[in-house]
């Protein structure tokens, strides 16, 4: 029987990797004039997105052994393959800017507005319990509980990537940011039914 998990991880490692270099590669790119240098938003929104995208891809790990229904489980070998390859190219930006990987101080300071209301939270994301409960579950429970948390990621997740639609300076990073919100909601979309059954 083949081992969907390390068949996958492979792909994803390699899928990250190639982002990551392409992501170096775009901002090596020559130009004719000195380019513009990356703001506080497309620092802050690199660093706190490679972080918001590492617990999508725990979750979907999760699907794709413990969903029921099939069609979770290809959207998660999707978000495994397209989070792992955006979180890449973030990476990769944030090693050409000579950036930290993660925030120096708290995340989430690029956008203030969230941090009004919510403090340094990034939106969307799931608790330590929530997670552990996620882990413990299977089948149909899986698939209700799982599509009410990656629900909410995704659309924390949108919301980030609109806020760097508006404040970041990099074309490169808008470009990247207008891709996440249009796969986000797509993938919001399809796991509609799913919350139907769960009565959200």
């Amino acid at each position: 029987m083949i081992d969907r998990k390390r068949t996958l991880a492979p792909m994803v490692c390699i899928v990250g990797g190639l982002m990551l270099g392409l992501g170096i590669g775009l901002m090596l790119r020559p130009a004719a004039t000195e380019p513009p240098g990356p703001n506080a938003a497309d620092i802050g929104f690199a660093q706190d997105m490679a972080v918001h995208h590492g617990q999508a891809l725990v979750m979907a790990d999760f699907a794709i052994d413990r969903a029921q229904s099939p069609q979770l489980r290809a959207m998660a070998r999707q978000i495994l393959v397209t989070q792992a390859g955006e979180r890449g190219l973030l990476q990769g930006w944030l090693t050409m800017w000579k950036a930290p990987q993660l925030p120096v101080g708290e995340p989430m300071t690029w956008m203030p507005d969230h941090r009004g209301k919510h403090g340094h939270a990034m939106p969307g994301m799931a608790t330590t319990a929530q997670l552990q409960r996620l882990g413990e579950t299977a089948g149909r429970s899986f698939d209700r509980e799982y599509a009410v948390l990656m629900t909410r990621h995704h659309e924390g997740g949108i919301a980030m990537a609109k806020a760097a639609q508006q404040r970041a300076s990099l074309p490169d990073v808008r470009s990247l940011a207008a891709s996440m919100v249009r796969q986000q909601a797509e993938e919001v979309a399809q796991l509609r039914p799913f919350l139907a059954s769960a009565g959200r």
